[in-house]
């Protein structure tokens, strides 16, 4: 357990005030066991506003903030394709880190930021927060406790409308679907089947982001084969239409010997809330503010990074299940190049 300041609170920075950066700011500053102390941003507007907001440091460069700030853990919520230099860095400063997925866009990067840690050792948790979500913890509980029988096969789709790339993202460009989608749908599924993935084949679809000037795939369909002889069917796009109830849409089915399971968790129907002009169902599960507190899986997985880290523990999703998504993403897309399967083993 790393040593904490007078007040009994972990002492964290943040680099990268983008849409999941603030979620790690509302999280922290309403978590009782942690405290802002930096934060770092390219935008100096963006990053003054937010300091004067939670009462912290701000540095526009994440050097500065791992030398001279006053902490000792950072989360990372950068581009997905600029994340090894601030994380090895940051594993050099002797702090742990908190990586927002994936953890890099190649494997090498990946192995970068692996031995950075192991030298410094510092724990690191790539945060996949769907671990945290009620509808999948249930299904893996009831998977442990034999109710569905041997794993067979697992349908999923992770979709976004298309205001996340052309509006949401100002880099969409520079990464894709896979690494922004399906990275969460992976991870589910090695943690769900308990297995890793032996061989993928996957297609591509281009055409309507192309068209805007945005140069990545509309969508992709994975086909993962699990040394375990489950598999899973993934489908992931970034575009439906922002009419959508939702910026996004995420289902599952899974398949069992003797079960199936499935979960729709795009929104609840616990609540329905209807004004003059549109008709909602309020989200239940991701963003809650309950009583000034956030609650909800997207925010849970921050809280067990921090409990993690102040009673030395380790996090529920390690460095390995990183390396581990980055190395399948990297699959299916030499798949859906070379329209044929992919051996991980090659990689």
């Amino acid at each position: 357990m790393r040593c904490v300041g007078l007040s009994g609170k972990l002492k964290v920075g943040i680099v990268g005030l983008g849409t999941f950066g603030q979620v790690h700011l509302e999280a922290y500053s309403g978590y009782h066991r942690s405290e802002i102390e930096a934060i770092c941003d390219l935008d100096v507007k963006k990053g003054e506003e937010f300091s004067l907001k939670y009462g912290c440091d701000f540095y526009s460069s994440y050097e500065e903030m791992f030398s001279e700030a006053d902490i000792e853990a950072v989360s990372i919520a950068t581009p997905d394709f600029l994340h090894r230099e601030p994380a090895v860095l940051a594993a050099e400063a002797g702090l742990d880190i908190l990586l927002e997925k994936p953890m890099a866009t190649t494997v090498q990067d990946a192995n970068h930021i692996i031995e950075a840690v192991e030298r410094a050792g510092s724990t690191i948790m790539i945060d996949f927060h769907n671990r945290f979500s009620p509808p999948f913890v249930a299904l893996k509980r009831s998977i442990e406790r034999g109710e569905m029988g041997s794993p067979r096969y697992i349908r999923a789709n992770l979709n976004d409308t298309i205001y996340v790339p052309t509006k949401m993202l100002s880099w969409s460009a520079k990464s894709n679907v896979l690494w922004f989608l399906a990275s969460h749908l992976i991870d589910l599924c090695r943690w769900i089947l308990s297995s890793d993935p032996r061989r993928v084949l996957c297609k591509k679809g281009e055409g309507v982001l192309s068209s805007s000037g945005i140069d990545t795939p509309d969508y992709y369909h994975s086909l993962l084969e699990f040394e375990s002889g489950a598999v899973a069917s993934l489908e992931n796009c970034w575009i439906l239409p922002e009419s959508h109830p939702s910026v996004y849409k995420l289902e599952m089915e899974f398949v069992g010997s003797e079960g199936s399971y499935s979960a729709n968790v795009s929104h609840s129907n616990m609540s329905r809330k209807y004004t003059k002009d549109r008709q909602e169902n309020p989200d239940m599960l991701f963003d809650i503010d309950l009583h000034g507190r956030p609650r909800g899986f997207a925010v849970e997985s921050i809280y067990h990074f921090v409990d993690s880290v102040m009673d030395g523990e380790r996090p529920l999703v390690g460095p390995e299940d990183g390396l581990w998504v980055t190395k399948t993403i990297t699959a299916l897309l030499e798949s859906a190049r070379s329209d044929s399967w992919v051996d991980l083993s090659q990689l």
